[in-house]
């Protein structure tokens, strides 16, 4: 796991100084440099121009791989005695739960993905989480899990989306921001049965292609095992 450092604040070089004018097309005195990492990469620099109060986002290096950079906020909503609570966003990124949670015990559990981008004119998009909050509803109902409604579920991603907006990488370079929805049975059960409480949480992360370098081949197993009995599970 990687943890995304705080903005850090550097005195330019006469270098780069010069290229930051050269992006501005004009003499601007750049006060500072703020680098924002992802993971130990370098991702981009924001300059800030103090003559003119505006700042521009230059050398994007795309070394995100597809892996978990954790990132300031969450959303988490509970349910408990037949009722969803309000949900908020917290930055806890651990769960604690009992070890015969659901989940733990049986696998109850749900989820999607999805991802935001950086639009050229430097907007943040998503892409139809609507139809994710429908196919998340009818996955709830086949594992006996309350359903948690779609519009909440929209809800939750633009809060979480908005609340990360810092790690959405930059229009061109690639990469985008994972956003993975989930529910599970968190309470305790032995029993074969559904949970009686679940928590559904949305986090997001940082990533670059799935397949970086292109999709490849790769060598997969077919066995006739069966673990209980003849086609059992």
């Amino acid at each position: 796991m990687n943890n995304l450092p705080n903005n850090t604040k550097t005195t330019p070089s006469s270098d780069m100084i010069k290229q930051i004018s050269d992006a501005l097309n004009d003499n601007s005195t750049v006060a500072i440099v703020m680098t924002l990492t992802l993971g130990g990469c370098f991702v981009y620099k924001t300059y800030i121009d103090a003559k003119h109060n505006r700042e521009t986002k230059l050398s994007y290096t795309p070394n995100i791989g597809f892996e978990y950079v954790q990132t300031d906020k969450r959303y988490v909503a509970n349910y408990k005695d037949g009722k969803w609570d309000e949900g908020t966003l917290t930055e806890d990124a651990n769960i604690v739960m009992n070890e015969c949670a659901g989940v733990l015990q049986y696998a109850q559990t749900v989820f999607e993905g999805m991802k935001a981008y950086t639009t050229e004119d430097g907007r943040i998009v998503t892409f139809r989480p609507d139809l994710n909050a429908a196919r998340m509803v009818d996955s709830a109902k086949r594992l006996e899990m309350p359903v948690f409604p779609e519009d909440r579920f929209v809800d939750a991603i633009v809060q979480t989306v908005q609340a990360n907006a810092a790690y959405v990488p930059p229009y061109g370079s690639g990469a985008s921001l994972y956003i993975r929805p989930y529910m599970f049975g968190i309470n305790p059960v032995i029993g074969v049965k559904p949970a009686d409480e679940y928590q559904f949480r949305v986090f997001t992360t940082p990533v670059g292609p799935y397949f970086k370098g292109g999709a490849k081949p790769i060598t997969i197993c077919v066995s006739d095992f069966d673990r209980a009995a003849p086609h059992g599970t």
